[in-house]
């Protein structure tokens, strides 16, 4: 009782150890399922990807660094006497005398406080993004960015609140 079937081709019906012996190549063992709770090592290395260095990136994020350096430096103080600074620039442009002098110096503690967090956290940040491989200049630039705009809009809430610019607003009506 033999059937009569077609010839095979090369390797077509061959066994997985009859073709690793046709190619020279050792059968990989098969291993038998795993058991719940049982841990498995790894013969294998796992494919690690390897992040490409991107020396502009590390040179950028220093440079934005020490910029940021410089305006966390030359900021600090200026926010420190925000209530004097505001008071002197109102009499230069002529708006009267500036009334909100213990609100500036409030923002202006708070500037400073928000200034420092940002500044270490984006230092820090960025750091770590460096050390991994990682882009990490837009950290500070996005970290000065989000700053400046609460700058600008801590200035405006001051310079509107005080009394003598909106004076100085409705005389211009």
């Amino acid at each position: 009782m033999t059937e009569e079937r077609p010839r095979p081709q090369y390797g077509e019906y061959a066994s997985p150890e009859d073709q690793a012996q046709a190619m020279g190549t050792p059968l990989e063992p098969v291993l038998p399922p795993p058991v719940a709770g049982e841990r498995i090592e790894s013969t294998v290395a796992p494919d690690s990807v390897i992040p490409k260095p991107r020396p502009w990136d590390r040179i950028v994020t220093t440079a934005l660094i020490a910029i940021g350096t410089f305006a966390v430096l030359t900021y600090f103080p200026t926010f420190a006497t925000m209530g004097e600074t505001f008071s002197q620039a109102f009499t230069i442009a002529g708006y009267g005398d500036f009334e909100s002098e213990s609100l500036a110096n409030s923002v202006g503690a708070v500037l400073n406080v928000v200034m420092s967090v940002f500044f270490i956290g984006s230092v820090v940040l960025a750091i770590r993004a460096l050390r991994a491989g990682r882009r990490a200049f837009w950290i500070p630039l996005s970290a000065g960015i989000v700053f400046v705009l609460i700058v600008i809009i801590a200035t405006v809430v001051v310079m509107t609140g005080d009394p003598a610019f909106q004076a100085y607003l409705e005389k211009m009506r």
